[in-house]
């Protein structure tokens, strides 16, 4: 089952050209020039918006590998069950959510010199947080790439990211305090815990009855 997570994780990896990580530290910097204006929004944007959705990019690049099931076909062939085969997947996909903190770690502590006002406490539990969106998003993903072809799959991610952009800019419309969102956070995180926990066994178990059904019949 190694050989599949390292397989996921290396044509993932060969598959993200120079420009993909352009663009990452351009976005990274981008967000770092707003926190220097406005600390509040560029942090939570960076944090609770652009890295759930880079996390959550893998699933779409593998089901563009599988979009004609030779990639699906030949893992078939292995000495694998489907079981394994489907779990590989969710863990390389999850491994590159732990990936991510390489970016989400110095962002924090470089915002802390440059606004400051936020405690140690704040921002793990931020990142606890963009963590949390990023694992319901992948599991959604996930899910949308074992069930639908590359054009569902891909309706599926604007859709989400159409709905996380919104769910931001009414939070800012409404003037929502990031202090208030970390105050009392143990309801608050345990809660988004529960229920990406639960997407993603469910994702899981319907993924794996996808797969048994096209495989299988």
């Amino acid at each position: 089952m190694k050989g599949l997570i390292f397989r996921d994780l290396l044509i993932y990896f060969r598959r993200m050209n120079k420009s993909s990580y352009i663009t990452e530290a351009v976005m990274f910097i981008f967000f770092l020039g707003i926190s220097a204006r406005t600390p509040a929004i560029g942090l939570s944007a960076y944090i609770l918006l652009c890295m759930p959705l880079q996390m959550s990019a893998m699933p779409m690049a593998m089901k563009d590998m599988d979009s004609n099931y030779s990639g699906a076909i030949l893992t078939r062939l292995m000495p694998f069950s489907s079981g394994e085969v489907v779990g590989a997947r969710f863990l390389a996909a999850f491994c590159v959510q732990g990936i991510y903190l390489v970016y989400m770690v110095p962002f924090c502590i470089i915002h802390s010199f440059i606004a400051g006002g936020q405690g140690v406490l704040d921002y793990l539990l931020l990142i606890l947080a963009g963590l949390i969106i990023g694992a319901f998003l992948t599991s959604m993903n996930l899910l949308a790439g074992f069930l639908g072809n590359i054009n569902v799959s891909s309706m599926v991610y604007v859709l989400m990211v159409v709905a996380v952009a919104v769910i931001y800019i009414v939070s800012v419309a409404l003037k929502i305090n990031m202090a208030d969102l970390v105050a009392r956070p143990s309801v608050l995180w345990i809660c988004g815990a529960g229920a990406a926990g639960a997407m993603i066994f469910v994702s899981y178990k319907v993924s794996l009855m996808a797969y048994r059904r096209t495989f299988f019949r």
